[in-house]
């Protein structure tokens, strides 16, 4: 719903059953529905629901008047205005794909007064989300904090961080609705209670980063992706050592920048991040595990609170996860020369990593394929395509330092590893990796 529609801070919906009709409201915090009203019994009621989706102005039905498009020689332009400036989307670089939550969209971007969209070095980023107020503080106290502490390689570089202003008050899910319509409006099954002190109430934020990474996905070679990783768990263990954790390592969290001819690892998405000192007394995070499912960890998934450790099991987790998607650099994988089809991982026993709700029975899956090596083996490292298969020696050695070692595993352990494995010869040469033809 609203993946494809980052021009809405909420959706109206009207719909129609027969003679009855009902209007409701949908955003990042909450649904809403009225009462279905008879449309023969209350025709002018409907007609003014109906003229006013008609001729209202778009503000005033869930449009985001900062958002603009128009059509150009290639096609519809979006623009957005942030920090004070209005910057062309050269490219939409993340959608989160759900109703109710932050409602992510990352754009690359550059000024509109820059003619030249070619022009790498003025491209930026700007990230737009809907961040929980209860939930303080937000990612650009800890990117501040980590630089203001001496930590400036390796993260984002914020540009501007403000929140959206409609009306010229800062953009709430609840300064959507009246104050008439929260004082009578009561939850089901919370008798009493006012709905607006029980539900959450998300703040609409715009940062705009220093330049546009590259998704490590991109790597162009194996050593590449290993010293990538390697750099980004060093820059993990540097927030350690500053009390942060970042708690959501995931493949989509790890870039890369470049710097000449080398590529250095781009640790971005610090929204979950947590300062350790603090995390046993914040109940609500303890309550809540954080992180992007596939890369969290065997005991955050079954509710224990994070540790450092976790993040290196994430990370852990991204490299096996490259390693089953990528047929090469920057090639996502599509066929499976075991079983002669299509790639899909649903088909193979990592699938009970993926499917399901419940977390604490995910966990329990995760940890049936980690229990010995030769399951690793067998339902994970046998999965690998042509490519990824000599790396499967540094998998190893990684999976015996988190999961058979007496020592819980660390930064240094993790990096050293990565650099013993970086320094051997890999073949480049990209397997065929088109559809098997039968003859």
């Amino acid at each position: 719903m609203f993946s494809s529609r980052p021009t809405r801070r909420y959706i109206l919906s009207l719909m129609v059953r027969g003679l009855s009709a009902r209007l409701s409201l949908f955003c990042r915090s909450y649904v809403t529905h009225g009462d279905f009203f008879d449309i023969e019994k209350k025709p002018v009621g409907f007609l003014r629901i109906l003229i006013g989706f008609m001729f209202c102005e778009s503000k005033d039905i869930g449009f985001d008047t900062t958002i603009t498009s128009k059509y150009e020689a290639e096609g519809l332009v979006r623009f957005i205005m942030a920090g004070g400036l209005t910057y062309r989307v050269i490219e939409p670089l993340f959608i989160r794909d759900m109703i109710r939550g932050r409602r992510m969209y990352v754009w690359k971007v550059m000024p509109r007064s820059n003619p030249d969209l070619n022009d790498a070095s003025k491209w930026d980023t700007i990230k737009d989300a809907w961040v929980d107020t209860a939930q303080p503080p937000t990612e650009d106290f800890f990117i501040n904090h980590a630089r203001e502490n001496g930590i400036t390689e390796g993260i984002p570089e914020i540009i501007s961080a403000k929140s959206a202003l409609f009306d010229g008050k800062e953009d709430t899910t609840h300064n959507f609705l009246d104050d008439k319509f929260w004082t009578n409006c009561r939850l089901e099954g919370k008798e009493g209670k006012l709905a607006k002190d029980m539900l959450e109430n998300r703040l609409h934020k715009r940062l705009i980063f220093r330049g546009c990474g590259i998704p490590i996905t991109n790597f162009r070679n194996k050593k590449e992706l290993l010293q990538i990783l390697a750099d980004s768990v060093q820059v993990n263990k540097k927030l350690r050592e500053k009390e942060l954790l970042h708690r959501d390592i995931s493949i989509k969290n790890l870039m890369m920048t470049c710097d000449g001819p080398r590529y250095q690892g781009l640790l971005i998405d610090f929204d979950y991040m947590a300062i350790m000192s603090e995390l046993l007394k914040d109940t609500k995070a303890v309550a809540h595990r954080p992180g992007t499912v596939p890369f969290m960890s065997i005991n955050v998934l079954g509710g224990a609170i994070n540790k450092p450790a976790d993040d290196l099991q994430s990370f852990f987790y991204v490299l096996v996860f490259i390693c089953l998607g990528f047929s090469g650099p920057g090639r996502e994988r599509n066929w499976d020369y075991r079983r002669k089809i299509h790639w899909d991982i649903y088909q193979t026993r990592l699938s009970r990593w993926l499917l399901g709700e419940d977390l604490t029975r995910l966990s329990d899956a995760k940890a049936g394929r980690m229990i010995s090596e030769s399951k690793f083996q067998r339902d994970v490292l046998i999965e690998f395509p042509r490519y990824s298969r000599d790396l499967s020696a540094c998998l190893r050695s990684l999976w015996g330092a988190i999961f058979r070692s007496d020592e819980v595993i660390t930064h240094d352990v993790f990096i050293r590893i990565l650099d013993q494995y970086q320094a051997q010869e890999f073949d480049e040469n990209i397997p065929d990796d088109s559809p098997f033809i039968w003859s």
